[in-house]
């Protein structure tokens, strides 16, 4: 049990270590690969494999696409203040302009995983970036109602994960 319960702790300080190293990375404005030579050039580990690589990577460019949704959310609140000009603020009209001006040169993806660049795209395009948002948007509340409902089972069972309850209910693991 001693060695399971080490090697779970060494996992855990591997993760700790690579999401520290990437956020560094990110903070350096580097290229997915550029990610994966720093971290694996600074890393405690001395052999870090393939497949550790290929995470690295999948875990750097979730991390610059959460970044470019914030901006995407930033620029979103601006179109939409400038979109009904009649509510907007004299003063801040100016400042989401330069928002949506920033926001020009970022990318965004499209359903089919094409890259368009936000002020090249056409209507058509954001209108399916829109609703693959939308379509994302149902899948996550999905997922949280079920995340919320395995939370309120444990609570009123007493159990402390999902694996007990269905022990104690008798059920398939």
């Amino acid at each position: 049990m001693k060695t399971a319960t080490a090697a779970k702790t060494k996992g855990t300080n591997l993760a700790c270590t690579v999401w520290r190293l990437l956020r560094e990375a990110d903070d350096e404005h580097m290229e997915p690969k550029q990610a994966v030579k720093y971290v694996r050039k600074h890393a405690a580990q001395a052999s870090l494999d393939r497949f550790l690589d290929r995470e690295i990577e999948k875990t750097y460019k979730a991390l610059q696409r959460k970044d470019d949704r914030d901006v995407e959310k930033e620029a979103n609140a601006a179109v939409l203040q400038l979109s009904h000009p009649e509510t907007a603020n004299p003063a801040t009209l100016h400042d989401r302009v330069a928002q949506m001006a920033h926001l020009a040169n970022t990318t965004f993806q499209l359903g089919d995983g094409r890259s368009v660049i936000y002020g090249q795209a056409t209507a058509a395009q954001h209108r399916d970036r829109a609703a693959w948002l939308n379509q994302h948007a149902a899948s996550t509340r999905a997922g949280a109602n079920r995340h919320l409902a395995t939370a309120e089972a444990l609570e009123a069972s007493g159990c402390r994960n999902l694996n007990e309850l269905l022990k104690k209910e008798g059920g398939r693991r």
